[in-house]
């Protein structure tokens, strides 16, 4: 019989160096920044995200590092 418990990868928990990725509703109304103008700034790859199906997840922490330097 096989042993089944062996997998590829080592399941990590959250730490304080964990990535948090929010869609673009969720950061929007976290920031009061429009829908609208996130999306272009992915599109135009001013913050970084990655494209899950047909959603944008945008990297949180880097989108507010986006906005601080911006102002």
């Amino acid at each position: 019989m096989k042993n089944l418990n062996t997998t590829p990868f080592t399941i990590v928990s959250q730490s304080p160096s964990a990535v948090h990725m929010k869609t673009i509703k969720e950061t929007s109304s976290l920031t009061g920044v429009s829908e609208h103008h996130i999306r272009l700034l992915c599109k135009g790859n001013k913050i970084k995200y990655i494209h899950a199906g047909t959603k944008y997840l945008a990297n949180y922490e880097r989108f507010l590092d986006y906005l601080n330097r911006e102002s």
